[in-house]
């Protein structure tokens, strides 16, 4: 027979479900706690009842609501029924019988204080059996929760019962598929499962691996950890830090298969003075923080300190008490595992309005998460990055037997019934342990030698397969042996001794390369008056020269032009000084490169999207003219300069229009560890990028502070409340539509509600195709919108999807159509998403390679090239021709 606890089991987790129903005993600590903790809750609220002189009828049987015939609110206690293969019970049930009807209502004592959508489903069960045996409704559901005894009602759904309850349940199918989940750290049957898992080398054992990735696996055949280890490949590190790196998978199944620690990078503990481990347990149903335990280990002296509150009125006092320990700490490191701890702490300071938030500021700064280290720099051979496992995987021993957080709040609970002493000293010792685990992983770590190996651990770059790097040896020799195969040294080394034609093309490049031939002398002789005492005494004092490399345009190519400029200096005969004729500053460039190379090396760079090497290269096999990569930056910063303030008058200029078309997309800037943003702001002539280290849009609600105009995007959400009118993209939406079709094609609903708009879109654009955007054609089309909206409105369907997009509809009822009622709104996003284009794929050479400082000063650059595509002006004229005036 099927009873409440197997249809917890069955939802909980189908494994368990086939555990029960054969009889295998549970032990688990935790699962005796909360059926005590049931029972205890069970007569606390029965004994809430009777005092409310309820109609209250103990021990009842459903069938003693024949007998009553009084109207008036009934309890009745204990009901258990029996329906063909279900032998159910409810902890109470609530009859309110007025007139002869009786309402029913099951009640649940429920022991904690949140409910689960695996809880509901319990209860949803339970409910529908019952009004399947009592054959009346059943609507809604008292759930009584916690140590409050918070009272919640829930609506009954019967639909989720009966699609639960029409699922496989194969017994011989679920003894085989279960995996690892959520349930398993609360579950009577972990041990048993636990040993099954490892000896079948299940997957499912990774820590905070999701069904989602076990499935991807499993479709490629990869079931076991074995086999998962095989499929990672070490890539070339990125440019951004490694703290934010997911968990890798394939790189732990490969540490658990060597049973060594893999070591990406050394970490950095930043060890100081004074070192704090810190540790807090709580009980999460009554969000009490009741322990606080520390070791501090300072000047080689280690001390443990341990806060104790007995209630939850307390707890403020352990948490002054920890910050009291820090305050006289100048130099310290907090190091903690997780983010529990941090979290607890601003929620205690928030609690008291800030007061502390100069201590927690200091402790915040000072602290370490040693958890991240084991996500993205060691990778230890266990399965999870818990404390215990890794703390235990190094040789650390708690002192209470089987050890876990689940553990100490059975001990915590046998406390509060008990006060016994023995308990709290454990519960305690158990906290102290955890404080120096910590420090127990930290000294294991760092005996890692960052450039040996060892039975115990590898360096990751070891197994790193670069395809263009050199790759790195254990042994001397091997080294050496692999220096004399390098290509180069070959050429240079070996292959001219026995091949001719290798020999003479070394002896061509070992000549001396010849400069650039001039094409062009200019000589400069003016005297002049001396500056310093205005004396016409004035002689030559020796020669100047100095040669520009440059490019001259003619009508159908270009071509290198090398000017030889000679002028003198003079020196007074009445006071010595020796000068430059001051007039002829502007008739020699400064430097050695001419202006219409710089702007050849911005129109390539920015027009053509070559990158600068790929720039360098063509200037020496083309023009004969080496030049460095940095000089060539230095060229676009040369220009991002002397066009900022034309950058900034297209900014205003396009605040000033009467529409803004915007849109946005990511970067990888190197030293930033999260990816940047890369905003587009445009209108029907004029082009603004911005870059953005986040995609947080407060930036654009002080620049949109002043528009008048109209904003036209995408959907994303950000941008809903800037202080302007909308209008939203309609392609977008369309997109969107179309490819939830594609996913759903017998979802007929929401196919009617894409052939309605579809139709109604198509009467619009005819219309806007035949007059263009002007408010006195398409104006009358806002009816057609009203009636889309009313069949809208009064559709109904159990379609999910239907329902989502009603919903987005109703929503940006405003910011769908505003186009039709004001003169030139375009009805897409066309203009900025044309514009992005040229970014996005020059981002496909060089993502990940700019900085925050040249990323500006590309962005200023490009914002006027493609201001000039807008207008058709012609990107490299505008640059020759030095005008600074591109507003029209």
């Amino acid at each position: 027979m099927i009873t409440n606890e197997l249809i917890s089991s069955l939802v909980h987790c189908k494994h368990k479900y086939f555990l029960q129903l054969n009889g295998k005993p549970q032990n688990n600590d935790y699962t005796d706690l909360i059926a005590n903790k049931r029972i205890v809750l069970i007569e606390r609220f029965q004994s809430a009842l009777i005092k409310e002189n309820y109609n209250f009828l103990e021990s009842a049987n459903y069938d003693t609501l024949a007998s009553i015939t009084a109207d008036g609110k009934y309890i009745l206690t204990n009901i258990r029924f029996t329906l063909n293969k279900y032998r159910l019970y409810l902890d109470f049930l609530e009859v309110d019988k007025k007139k002869g009807v009786n309402t029913k209502i099951p009640v649940f004592i429920h022991p904690n204080s949140t409910i689960t959508n695996e809880d509901r489903t319990i209860y949803y069960i339970i409910a529908y059996k019952f009004a399947e045996y009592t054959k009346t409704e059943i609507s809604r559901i008292k759930l009584v929760c916690g140590e409050k005894s918070i009272v919640k009602i829930i609506k009954t759904n019967h639909e989720i019962a009966q699609v639960f309850l029409k699922g496989n349940f194969d017994l011989r199918q679920i003894q085989q598929s279960f995996s690892k989940i959520k349930h398993c750290n609360v579950c009577g049957y972990w041990s048993h499962c636990k040993n099954v898992l490892i000896e079948r080398d299940d997957i499912s054992l990774l820590g905070n691996i999701g069904k989602k990735e076990i499935a991807k696996y499993n479709n490629k055949g990869i079931f076991t950890l074995d086999q998962l280890s095989y499929t990672f490949r070490p890539r070339r590190s990125k440019k951004t830090s490694k703290e934010n790196k997911r968990f890798q998978y394939g790189l732990r199944a490969l540490a658990l298969r060597e049973k060594k620690t893999i070591i990406d990078t050394a970490p950095d503990f930043h060890e100081k003075a004074c070192l704090i481990f810190f540790d807090f347990e709580g009980i999460p149903e009554e969000d009490f923080i009741y322990l606080i335990g520390l070791v501090v280990l300072e000047n080689g002296i280690k001390t443990r300190h341990s806060f104790w509150a007995d209630k939850k009125e307390k707890e403020p006092s352990i948490f002054l008490k920890f910050l009291s320990i820090l305050k006289n700490k100048s130099s310290f490191t907090c190091y903690h595992y997780g983010s529990y701890e941090l979290n607890k702490l601003m929620a205690f300071n928030k609690s008291n309005n800030n007061k502390y938030e100069q201590e927690l500021t200091l402790i915040f700064k000072n602290s370490m998460n040693l958890l991240s280290i084991f996500n993205s720099k060691v990778h230890p051979p266990t399965y999870t990055n818990g404390l215990k496992d890794i703390a235990s995987y190094y040789g650390f021993k708690w002192t209470l037997t089987d050890a876990s957080g689940l553990k100490c709040l059975v001990l915590r609970e046998q406390w509060n019934n008990t006060a016994n002493d023995n308990l709290k000293i454990q519960i305690i010792q158990y906290n102290i342990e955890d404080c120096e685990a910590m420090d127990y992983i930290i000294q294991s770590v760092k005996s890692f030698n960052a450039d040996k190996e060892s039975r115990e651990y590898i360096r990751l770059n070891r197994l790193t397969s670069q395809k263009y790097a050199h790759n790195s040896y254990n042994a001397e020799y091997f080294k050496n042996i692999a220096k004399y195969a390098y290509f180069d040294y070959q050429r240079t080394k070996v292959f001219l001794k026995t091949n001719n034609i290798i020999r003479k093309v070394q002896k061509k490049i070992a000549k001396k390369k010849p400069k650039p031939l001039v094409n062009k002398y200019v000589k400069l002789d003016g005297r002049c008056l001396c500056p310093e005492c205005i004396s016409a005494n004035v002689n030559k004092h020796d020669k100047y020269s100095r040669i520009i490399y440059d490019l001259a345009y003619m009508s159908a190519g270009i071509k290198r032009s090398t000017i030889h400029y000679e002028t003198y200096r003079f020196k007074c005969a009445d006071c010595g000084a020796i000068f430059y004729n001051p007039h002829q500053k502007n008739q020699v460039p400064s430097g050695r490169y001419g202006n219409n190379l710089k702007i050849w090396v911005v129109y390539q760079y920015v027009a053509c999207r070559v990158p600068m090497n790929k720039i360098q290269a063509t200037l020496l096999s083309i023009f004969k003219l080496s030049i460095r990569e940095n000089t060539l930056q230095r060229f676009k910063q040369d220009f991002a300069r002397k066009y900022r303030s034309v950058y900034n008058k297209l900014a205003e200029n396009l605040l000033q229009g009467n529409i803004i078309h915007a849109d946005e997309t990511k970067i990888s800037i190197r030293g930033i560890d999260s990816k940047g943003y890369i905003w587009i702001f445009t209108n029907m002539e004029t082009v603004i990028f911005i870059f953005r280290k986040t995609r947080e849009v407060d930036f654009l609600k002080k620049l949109l502070k002043n528009f008048r105009g109209i904003f036209i995007s995408d959907f994303y959400t950000g941008y809903d409340n800037l202080p302007c009118r909308q209008q939203k993209c309609l392609i977008h939406l369309i997109r969107d539509l179309n490819d939830d079709l594609y996913k759903n094609p017998l979802d007929f609903k929401f196919k009617e509600l894409v052939i309605q708009f579809g139709d109604l879109i198509n009467l619009i654009v005819a219309t806007i195709n035949n007059k263009g955007l002007k408010k006195r054609f398409i104006f009358k089309h806002v009816r057609d919108v009203e009636k889309f909206y009313k069949w809208l409105i009064h559709s109904k369907s159990d379609s999910e999807l239907f329902e989502k997009y009603v919903k987005r509809f109703l929503k940006n009822r405003k910011k769908l159509f505003l186009f039709l009622e004001v003169d030139g709104i375009p009805w897409n996003n066309n203009n900025a998403e044309h514009g992005i284009k040229h970014f996005a794929a020059y981002r496909k050479v060089v993502d990940g390679l700019f900085s925050t400082n040249n990323i500006d000063e590309y962005l200023i650059l490009l914002s006027i090239f493609q201001t000039c595509q807008y207008r058709h002006i012609d990107f490299l004229d505008f640059l020759r021709s030095e005008d600074m005036n591109l507003i029209i």
